[in-house]
């Protein structure tokens, strides 16, 4: 890592000295509320007084949510909050709402209150300026530019904003990179540098260790205003990227769940095979213990089918997000603060194949249908005979 006077001397390139600068950091940050919270006005004045009411929020802008452009939409949860049966049927969803407009605030922590975060304590400011939409979150304080970007920096306010949506009677969706990501934000910092003269589209810079993405605003604005400025440079593009990032995730976890059902189905059919060497008594035996298992892979092989129809269904929504994400950052000229975030879910999800699955499913069917006939021929052939000796029995007899 570079040292601070190194740092300061990389920072200097892009902000000369004396010129006001922050740091920024943004994410998805979904406000999920019930089916039966159809009131939307109600929501966002319930969000907007529980802010008011939280004593390290030091000052609420004026806020005006209008009904008729709030958007609501459906994401998922992570796996880790659904069972097999809730992602197979798509149950377990998330009623998402975003406002017409996001709603501004400060945040005044002192430094020592606020947390760690995967072992960085490089908090740098007691103040924040956050903007939120319902569905992104931008945070921005005043850059030091005595040293590397801050990785802490930033995260009180998500810790803030958890509390204010769960008072308000909502919760709050993290959609981080990947489950479990300490982060939480995206992956590409921000610089806003406020210079009238030198305002253009983003540039991207190497400072040590990190790339940061270089914003050039109006100087001279209030804090309001400048949020202002951040929700028009990205904020249309981040609902794009939310939606794609989390069908993405939605994505990955059916092929997670598909494949772990393959693997049972699997199994199955090898033990069956093995059942097929036994003696001949054992193997009556088994027809009768055994049957739970040939009823659970008749069901597997349904659920498959049903999951391989899913994830064809969910993917066709994923490909129409992915080309809208990308038709708006290109006419906004921002591509480069979501390509780090999505070349991972990119690779995941267009490398996918499913063929080892169908094959699977078929080749496990086509035994089950070979051996449901066999059994029904030998059935039928025992009836026979059996009828034919009851036939000369009775006849004999009469």
């Amino acid at each position: 890592m570079a040292t601070q006077t190194d740092d300061a001397a990389e920072w200097d390139v892009v902000v000369p000295a004396g010129e006001e600068s922050y740091f920024v950091r943004f994410g998805s940050f979904l406000l999920c509320v019930s089916h039966n919270d159809s009131d939307l006005a109600e929501v966002a004045r319930k969000i907007e007084q529980a802010l008011h009411q939280d004593s390290r929020v030091a000052e609420v802008y004026p806020f005006e949510n209008r009904v008729e452009w709030t958007d609501t939409d459906v994401h998922y949860p992570h796996r880790r909050l659904a069972s097999a049966g809730d992602l197979l049927s798509g149950r377990v969803h998330l009623h998402t709402v975003e406002f017409s407009e996001a709603i501004r605030f400060k945040v005044s922590v002192p430094i020592k209150n606020q947390p760690a975060r995967g072992g960085y304590k490089d908090i740098t400011s007691d103040s924040y300026w956050a903007a939120w939409d319902g569905t992104t979150l931008a945070v921005m304080w005043p850059a030091s530019l005595d040293g590397p970007f801050p990785m802490a920096g930033g995260h009180i306010v998500i810790d803030l904003l958890q509390d204010v949506v769960e008072a308000a009677g909502y919760s709050l969706y993290t959609q981080a990179c990947s489950p479990g990501c300490e982060h939480r934000f995206a992956h590409r910092n921000v610089l806003v540098v406020c210079n009238a003269e030198e305002m253009g589209e983003e540039e991207m810079h190497e400072l040590g260790d990190q790339d940061v993405v270089i914003e050039r605003v109006e100087g001279g604005q209030p804090k309001e205003h400048l949020l202002l400025d951040l929700e028009r440079l990205f904020f249309s593009q981040a609902a794009y990227f939310a939606r794609y990032k989390n069908y993405a995730r939605h994505i990955r976890d059916l092929e997670d769940l598909a494949r772990g059902y393959v693997d049972e189905l699997l199994t199955l059919n090898y033990q069956r095979i093995q059942d097929a060497n036994l003696r001949l008594w054992r193997r009556v035996w088994n027809l009768w213990h055994k049957r739970k298992e040939r009823r659970r892979g008749v069901e597997l092989i349904a659920i498959l089918w049903l999951l391989l129809a899913r994830l064809e269904a969910v993917r066709r929504d994923w490909f129409a997000d992915r080309r809208k994400l990308g038709e708006s950052t290109s006419g906004a000229g921002n591509e480069v603060l979501f390509d780090l975030d999505k070349s991972d879910d990119d690779d995941a999800v267009t490398s996918q194949d499913f063929t080892f699955i169908r094959s699977a499913i078929q080749q496990s069917a086509t035994r089950f249908d070979t051996r449901t006939m066999a059994l029904a021929t030998a059935a039928g052939g025992i009836a026979g005979f059996v009828g034919a000796i009851l036939g000369a029995v009775l006849a004999s007899g009469g």
